[in-house]
C-alpha cells in the first residue's frame, strides 16, 4: 500500500502533499478525510505521470480498508514537542 502525493520544488522551498479524499468504512471513526490508498500496481502507475489517468475513479473509491490495521495511539501524539515510540505503542491505556 502507498498514499498518492506529489512532490516540487524550486529555488526557494520543496513541498510535498499527501492527496486525501472522503473517508470510507472504518477509517471514518478516524476522521472525514483520509489518504488517497494505493495498491503496489496502482502506485507504480502513480509515479509514471504520464498515466496518471489509468487510475480508475473506481479503484480508488474501493480500496479494501480491511488492509489497514488500526489501534489506538496515545493523545500525545498531538504534540511535535513529543517524539518517542510510546506514542504509536498499541494499548497504551
Amino acid at each position: 500500500m502507498a498514499f498518492a502525493g506529489v512532490y516540487f520544488e524550486d529555488d526557494e522551498k520543496k513541498c510535498a502533499v499527501i492527496l486525501t479524499k472522503p473517508a470510507i468504512g472504518k477509517m471514518q471513526t478516524i476522521h472525514e478525510r483520509s489518504p488517497l490508498c494505493l495498491t503496489r500496481e496502482q502506485s507504480t502507475t502513480w509515479i509514471s505521470a504520464k498515466h496518471f489517468s489509468k487510475i480508475s475513479d473506481n479503484a480508488i473509491n474501493n480500496f479494501d480498508v480491511s488492509m489497514i490495521d488500526f489501534h489506538a495511539v496515545s493523545p500525545r501524539v498531538n504534540s511535535t514537542i513529543n517524539n518517542d515510540l510510546e506514542l504509536t505503542t498499541k494499548n497504551f491505556l
